[in-house]
């Protein structure tokens, strides 16, 4: 319940960032070729203890090949602590994502999905069972929303399945 009030709190101050009234145009994102990158902050959906997270996108395609959005492929990796003692859990994932603002009138709204393969490095020590290590690869689910608050720069909101649980980040198109 707190995470779903949080993720409405973050998405709700999003729209207080903005720096204009109107769409400030198409955004860097949108264009094939183009990069993103950004930075996140979150709750691990494993271990509900903060984790850090970096992701990469490249779009490949924008607009009327499959469909008017946008298709882009990239990585992430994201690392915290297990919470049930000495451990790590680290997920690093390869993942195709599509993109829904060029749909949207107001270019400034971004909601995505990604899906893609995760290997979950997860290791702890501790507990009755001693030592831990259930690391393997697994299937990879996000979605969320970026709100560019400049033409290159946005803010972020995401919810993932294997990989950072509850995150908020800031990223840069390029």
């Amino acid at each position: 319940m707190y995470k779903v009030l949080l993720f409405t709190l973050v998405a709700v101050c999003c729209t207080s960032l903005s720096f204009s009234q109107k769409a400030l145009g198409i955004y860097h994102q949108y264009q094939q070729g183009n990069s993103q990158a950004d930075i996140r902050l979150g709750l691990s959906s494993i271990s509900n203890i903060l984790d850090f997270g970096v992701d990469y996108d490249y779009v490949l395609r924008s607009g009327n090949v499959w469909g008017p959005g946008s298709f882009d492929v990239g990585g992430s990796i994201d690392i915290s602590g297990n919470g049930l003692g000495n451990g790590t859990y680290m997920p690093i994932a390869a993942h195709c994502g599509y993109h829904l603002g060029p749909l949207m009138e107001n270019t400034q709204w971004d909601p995505f999905v990604n899906l893609g393969l995760a290997f979950l490095y997860w290791h702890y020590s501790g507990g009755a069972g001693g030592a831990q290590n259930v690391s393997g690869l697994y299937l990879q689910f996000v979605f969320g929303v970026n709100y560019y608050f400049q033409k290159d720069w946005f803010a972020l909101a995401s919810y993932g399945y294997n990989t950072s649980g509850l995150s908020f980040g800031i990223g840069h198109s390029f």
